[in-house]
């Protein structure tokens, strides 16, 4: 037995069919957008280490660097792969710090290596907690001049 249908229930029917498909497609577009979206930031970032005290070792994941009376005034700057990362401060075999930190795709991460044995430069007296503050993540887009609104109150 075969049962028909009216010409309104087949519209209604093939609506519907159509209807489920084009919602498939489309969440199934918007999903492929949104992971596109999610995976297109860069595969790094970059640290800022910003050194306090004289004759030490600095190092990021290994890559090490020796910070004397001159170079303390400089920050040195670290291409890092996105994810977690260690922070190491010695001066022979002694860790006089040590911080893990995050980089995302295209931050500027702001660190800052101190003794808190060690009696800081006249000209940097300040206690740990100043140094520390404010912690920065930067976007590249927050430091584009382009982007500011010059004028604008």
């Amino acid at each position: 037995m075969h049962l028909q249908l009216s010409s309104a229930a087949t519209f209604a029917v093939g609506f519907l069919r159509s209807l489920v498909k084009w919602t498939a497609v489309c969440s199934f577009a918007g999903w492929s957008l949104w992971w596109v979206a999610a995976h297109a930031r860069p595969a790094e970032g970059t640290a800022f280490v910003h050194v306090v005290t004289n004759d030490v070792d600095v190092s990021v994941d290994g890559i090490s660097n020796h910070v004397d009376e001159g170079s303390r005034r400089v920050p040195i700057e670290y291409n890092l792969p996105v994810g977690k990362h260690t922070l190491r401060m010695v001066r022979g075999e002694e860790l006089l710090y040590e911080e893990t930190f995050e980089v995302r795709g295209g931050d500027e991460v702001v660190l800052v290596a101190y003794s808190q044995n060690a009696a800081p430069a006249a000209e940097t007296a300040k206690t740990p907690a100043e140094w520390r503050q404010p912690m920065v993540n930067l976007r590249r887009s927050d430091r584009d001049p382009s982007s500011l609104a010059f004028g604008a109150l």
